[in-house]
């Protein structure tokens, strides 16, 4: 299945046009917005967002709630309010709420997403990460961690049930392509290319019909939406998202936008074919 999760921020009549004509091939994750709204200065209600789920909310297998960005209470409120009206949403345990909010949304069975650790990192505050790995454990909450950056370090200290990434969007955004390897995924560029050819094109040759590999010598091919390089960074992306499943048994869904959907697709149908599945 190909794992995505879109912000409720930029869920257009068009972006849900898209995802239910490949929803069948699709494990989508709903998150509420809450920290793009936040940094683009919109409030999202609780009753808009209620309206959204009342027509779109069988398209998710889960849908997070509506949290408020560094105000654990009213999040938690949000949360019961949700509840209260019906909907089956999956709480936010964000930075700064207490151990005992952790074991009352841990107590309704579902996913627990935590917020906060992404903008702290791993190195950072790995105080912070370790403590709320420690919790997670102690109740037996299947964590998932929004906008993981250093994935390989989160699955190591706090093997969380799922995460997202955004990288897969970011990369080619300034010429680059994502490569896997035994160490995990790698950004890299034209310039590393040229000095490290035979390596990287090792590398790709997984993700990468015979007739594209003679074009990425060409700088070109490197940039933009649809570019060479980000189809290929697609195929690779989804070839490591489905290695780690295997290994760790943590999920990995791809952030996106709606910009990266079909495009997205196009490389799991890919995958799907070339890997015989």
């Amino acid at each position: 299945m190909l794992k995505i999760l879109i912000s409720y921020a930029y869920c257009s009549k068009s972006a849900i046009e898209a995802l239910l004509r490949i929803r069948d091939d699709c494990d989508i994750i709903l998150d509420s917005g809450a920290f793009t709204s936040y940094k683009r200065g919109r409030v999202i209600t609780v009753d808009e967002y209620c309206q959204f789920l009342e027509k779109h909310q069988e398209l998710f297998s889960t849908r997070f709630q509506l949290d408020v960005i560094g105000d654990p209470e009213k999040t938690r409120e949000n949360f019961e309010l949700l509840c209260k009206r019906g909907f089956e949403v999956s709480p936010v345990w964000t930075r700064g709420a207490s151990e005992a909010d952790l074991q009352y949304y841990t107590s309704f069975g579902r996913v627990v997403g935590f917020g906060g650790l992404s903008s702290a990192g791993i190195t950072a505050d790995a105080a912070y990460v370790v403590y709320a790995a420690s919790l997670a454990k102690k109740y037996g909450t299947r964590v998932h961690i929004f906008g993981a950056r250093q994935v390989e370090k989160l699955v190591r200290f706090t093997k969380p049930y799922s995460c997202d990434v955004s990288t897969i969007t970011m990369t080619c955004r300034y010429g680059g392509m994502l490569v896997s390897s035994h160490v995990g995924i790698m950004e890299q560029h034209f310039t590393d290319l040229i000095r490290k050819r035979a390596r990287i094109m090792a590398l790709v040759q997984a993700s990468c019909e015979e007739s594209e590999a003679p074009l990425l010598l060409d700088q070109k091919n490197w940039w933009g939406h649809r570019s060479l390089a980000q189809m290929i960074s697609y195929r690779e992306y989804l070839r490591y998202a489905d290695a780690l499943e295997k290994r760790t048994g943590m999920k990995l869904f791809a952030a996106i936008t709606p910009t990266h959907i079909s495009s997205l697709h196009e490389a799991f149908c890919w995958r799907k074919q070339h890997d015989g599945k």
